[in-house]
């Protein structure tokens, strides 16, 4: 939802940068920039925070082994 806002900001702001009015297109244009790119942050530390779970001794049991090769 907040990417295609951000992209629908985006849009207006060079729309209005092209019909001539820059004080209205830069704010625009940060707010689409702010948007687009503060939710991929909160993204990634959400992913950092997760922590790997060690495996236990029955899982360890059912992994396949591999046959050395002669």
């Amino acid at each position: 939802m907040r990417r295609e806002l951000g992209l629908l900001l985006n849009l207006a702001s060079f729309v209005i940068l092209a019909a001539g009015n820059l004080w209205v297109a830069a704010p625009l244009y940060a707010a689409s920039i702010a948007l687009l790119l503060i939710p991929q942050k909160i993204k990634k530390e959400e992913k950092k925070e997760e922590v790997r779970k060690e495996p236990t001794p029955d899982e360890i049991k059912r992994r396949p082994v591999a046959a050395p090769e002669i």
